[in-house]
């Protein structure tokens, strides 16, 4: 496996490990993606929230 490869995983142990386990099991897929530029300002709009989040000193008990 290359190293761009492992890069899609969180951990290149994990990804060495998959590979082992399922290598003349695979197949490569593509997908087209449909409203990826909706998709991505969502995801920005969250990672935004989620450090402004991180800010806060609001707490609840």
């Amino acid at each position: 496996m290359k190293k761009e490869e492992q890069a899609r995983f969180t951990s290149p142990k994990i990804a060495e490990e998959i590979r082992k386990r399922f290598a003349d099991k695979t197949e490569i897929i593509s997908v087209n993606m449909k409203y990826k530029r909706n998709i991505g300002r969502f995801v920005r709009k969250i990672e935004r929230a989620h450090n402004k989040a991180k800010k806060s000193t609001l707490s609840f008990s």
